[in-house]
């Protein structure tokens, strides 16, 4: 087909791949061109984070899990076949020397880590136990909801060992943050 040019300014004939390389560039794209949709696989769709500042902290020395209130993110999947990968950083402080907590993730209310991450907390450095220390815990997970409902995920933690309380959240801010990445 023979490429034609109307007096409009629009151009016809010319098929898919049919122009040269780096004849259109991105300020060209029309306005919603390039959907999430046509986005390649292992791109990040969105991602959300939730921070909490260091003027309030949460403590437990239950041998339950329990849920550190604003350690929590949503989101909402635009695809039903990704993975979300959920992290956080939160800074511990406990009473005693080599205290041991276990941490998880929840989502929707059900526990999503097959095995939990464990973490010794350290009071004080050296023969100085009245030196208050705060150990920085990450810690990361790949969930497959297989659906576009809002997951909401959790932080939850309890005591492996001891009666010593755990602090979450003196040392400074703490974040949880969950990224919907394409397949």
């Amino acid at each position: 087909m023979a490429i034609t040019i109307n007096g409009s300014g629009t151009i016809g004939g010319v098929s898919v791949g049919g122009l040269p390389d780096g004849i259109v560039d991105t300020d060209m794209l029309a306005s919603g061109a390039v959907t999430s949709a046509n986005l390649p696989a292992g791109t990040v769709v969105q991602a959300v984070r939730n921070i909490v500042t260091r003027s309030s902290h949460w403590s437990t020395s239950s041998t339950s899990w329990i849920e550190f209130n604003g350690m929590n993110v949503a989101i909402t999947p635009k695809f039903s076949n990704s993975l979300i990968y959920i992290t956080c950083q939160a800074f511990l402080h406990c009473q005693q020397d080599s205290t041991r907590f276990a941490m998880t993730y929840f989502c929707n209310g059900s526990n999503i880590a097959a095995t939990t991450q464990t973490t010794i907390c350290y009071y004080g450095s050296g023969a100085d136990t009245a030196t208050n220390t705060y150990d920085s815990f990450v810690m990361g997970k790949w969930h497959s909801p297989s659906s576009t409902s809002t997951q909401t995920y959790s932080l939850r933690g309890m005591r492996n060992n001891g009666s010593q309380l755990m602090y979450l959240h003196e040392g400074g801010d703490n974040f949880m943050m969950a990224m919907e990445i394409k397949q």
